[in-house]
């Protein structure tokens, strides 16, 4: 019986456990929708949407938030 290398395996910052080569490897989303629905971010850089925000938030392995919906310099904490 073969056992899913992914089984208990926990990633960070939102990335997902794929297996490769029979391998556990957490990997970051690669696709959001091309939806503009802009979100300002923790950094103060504005994100089309939320989707984006948290893939950068993976790729970068930092933790990063919404502080408002639409973009930064408008809003709240503008």
């Amino acid at each position: 019986k073969i056992l899913n290398p992914c089984l208990g395996v926990q990633c960070s910052f939102g990335a997902s456990c794929v297996v490769q080569n029979r391998r556990a490897v957490c990997q970051c989303q690669q696709q959001c929708q091309p939806r503009y629905d802009p979100v300002c971010g923790t950094d103060r850089r504005t994100y089309g949407n939320a989707c984006e925000l948290h893939a950068m938030a993976c790729r970068l392995q930092t933790h990063l938030g919404v502080t408002h919906r639409g973009p930064c310099g408008e809003g709240p904490g503008r």
